[in-house]
């Protein structure tokens, strides 16, 4: 909808991710199940979720070569989110409700295509050039960020204080949320079509740029 072809990158050998990112534009990691906290040195917390010891594995790998061997641009979504912290250093919640009790429900019962708490976004942080200062949003996580990764800036928070969005405040486009607006653009929230918009175009100024036919939007 916002213009890129996706395309699903399965787990593959970590020898074979140069080249297979030689071909794409962009990145976007996604949501999903929990990552496992020995990828942050804890114990697992008997209210994690469940977790996926490949895909971690091969994210880990696919973020490192990403995130310093290229200049492509990223998303992250939820898990997507927690990842990116977790990659640069940074320590996750593995449990909101136990571990940090609050008035906001993170995990809604309501269906994802709905709204359920407000969210102010930083106006001085890239993202907040993009978004709407005062927004609503879905919650749809029992896990968050606890320590900020080095490196990272935040540029959101729910209410009760908890990091809602973050990007790197040394790239041009590489940030990432904590709710899911992919299920919000299409139910009467369209301002959130603004992030994918955000990875597309840029994408496609990379491309240009390395075509000879301008320059990369300066970080």
């Amino acid at each position: 909808a916002a213009g890129g072809i996706p395309v699903f990158l399965p787990p593959i050998g970590d020898d074979m991710l140069p080249d297979l990112l030689e071909s794409m534009d962009g990145i976007l990691f996604t949501g999903g199940v929990d990552i496992h906290p020995s990828e942050y040195d804890e114990q697992p917390h008997p209210l994690l979720g469940s977790v996926d010891l490949e895909r971690d594995r091969f994210e880990m790998a696919l973020f490192d070569q990403v995130w310093n061997h290229t200049d492509l641009p990223v998303l992250g979504v939820c898990r997507g989110l927690q990842l990116l912290n977790v990659a640069l250093g940074g320590t996750l919640w593995q449990d909101l409700p136990s571990q940090r009790p609050s008035h906001v429900h993170h995990s809604q019962t309501d269906h994802r295509y709905k709204a359920v708490h407000p969210m102010k976004m930083d106006p001085e942080t890239r993202m907040g050039g993009m978004l709407p200062r005062v927004l609503a949003v879905n919650s749809l996580h029992h896990q968050g960020i606890k320590e900020l990764a080095p490196g990272l800036r935040a540029a959101a928070w729910s209410p009760d204080g908890l990091i809602e969005a973050i990007e790197s405040p040394d790239h041009a486009f590489r940030m990432a949320v904590q709710w899911h607006p992919e299920n919000l653009v299409h139910a009467n929230y369209p301002e959130f079509m603004a992030l994918f918009r955000g990875l597309v175009d840029y994408a496609r100024e990379r491309q240009r740029a390395r075509k000879g036919q301008g320059a990369i939007p300066a970080a």
